[in-house]
């Protein structure tokens, strides 16, 4: 038996910047033999059990990782850890294994895997020294809802846990490294979860992270003297998906670029100046932000004009632009993130501020600039 479906799109929408998911304005189109989501969970819980595979060698070092840790979310850490550590991501998108995980055996033998594999892994790692886990089908916010749509296995393209211990449940990632529990990257904020229970299922959404896990954080002293010239003390707090992101590319980097990287730095900042001190901390740590602190002397920071200082900064080019009269869909960000840049500024003697009423505020839902 032979179908023939026409598709035809009965309406153009034109882009705008910050759109919902597709399938909230666009609308899509969805084929499914499959009759509900229990026969997906149903299917996705024999194959979790198909592929625990029981092996000697994954206790004893689940056993030997885990024998002086007291309490479970130590245990857990370490588990994952070990698993961040010493196995490789492979991709595994053809033949049976694209939506089938090997069995645990082989993956710990041979040290690869891809996200479900290694989930997988990790789930029954953590279940041989007491803790409970849950595999997660994961479909990031942007590709829509899942349940928008028919039920099908193929809208789904990562695979995670969900780790239930004694102070609550946490949603993980086992690949990603340098993410404690309650941290995930930025493209994970409330992507959409099949979690397959013990006996049934349901629909959950990954938690909203912390602004400040995701916050590029920055304060500036600046000392400005009368020829534009100005020294400055500059603190930057990087995200943590930033700053796990430039321990790893620090840590497979030469001297010869690390030195390079300085330089580039140093020019960037001082503008033809001098780098006085520049200070990275953060960097020997697993978890957590990285910190730079530089200070530096920039000779034409800012433009004089006649008996004036012009205290301009750098335009925020991130910023999205609504200069459109009307808006046709409701904006959409997909993450918390922050930006937040705080200049104090000493003027020389003899100089006053002008032009900056007191209480000066000015801002939107996305950006907001103000002065004292």
């Amino acid at each position: 038996v032979k179908y023939v479906f026409l598709y035809q799109e009965t309406g153009y929408v034109e882009d705008e910047e910050l759109m919902p998911p597709a399938d909230e304005v666009r609308g899509r189109l969805f084929l499914s033999s499959i009759p509900d989501w229990k026969a997906v969970a149903d299917w996705y819980r024999a194959l979790i059990t198909k592929n625990t595979v029981p092996d000697p060698q994954i206790t004893v070092k689940a056993l030997e990782l885990t024998k002086d840790k007291p309490t479970q979310k130590e245990k857990a850490r370490v588990l994952l850890e070990f698993i961040q550590d010493n196995f490789r991501y492979v991709a595994m998108n053809f033949g049976d294994h694209t939506v089938e995980p090997h069995p645990t055996n082989e993956v710990f033998k041979d040290r690869y895997g891809d996200c479900k594999d290694l989930s997988l892994l990790a789930r029954y790692m953590l279940q041989l020294v007491g803790i409970s886990s849950r595999i997660c089908l994961f479909a990031n916010e942007l590709g829509g809802d899942p349940q928008n749509g028919l039920p099908n296995p193929s809208v789904f393209e990562h695979v995670i846990l969900e780790i239930l211990m004694d102070d609550g449940h946490y949603f993980v990632d086992p690949q990603a490294k340098g993410f404690d529990f309650g941290q995930w990257p930025t493209a994970y904020d409330h992507a959409h979860l099949l979690v397959i229970e013990e006996q049934g299922y349901r629909f959950d959404n990954m938690p909203v992270s912390k602004e400040e896990d995701n916050a590029i954080v920055s304060t500036s002293d600046i000392t400005v003297h009368p020829d534009g010239s100005a020294a400055f003390d500059v603190r930057v707090r990087m995200s943590l998906e930033g700053s796990q992101s430039f321990r790893e590319t620090w840590a497979s980097t030469t001297d010869q670029n690390k030195d390079k990287f300085f330089e580039h730095l140093e020019a960037s900042f001082t503008q033809g100046g001098t780098m006085i001190k520049r200070e990275v901390k953060g960097l020997e740590n697993r978890y957590g932000p990285v910190h730079f602190n530089l200070k530096y002397m920039a000779p034409n920071a800012y433009p004089v004009a006649n008996d004036m200082i012009l205290l301009k900064e750098a335009d925020q080019s991130d910023v999205p632009d609504f200069a459109e009269q009307k808006r046709v869909y409701p904006i959409f960000v997909a993450s918390n993130t922050l930006f937040k840049n705080t200049n104090t500024y000493h003027v020389p003697e003899g100089y006053q501020v002008n032009f900056v009423p007191q209480d000066y505020q000015m801002g939107i839902d996305f950006m907001a600039v103000s002065a004292d």
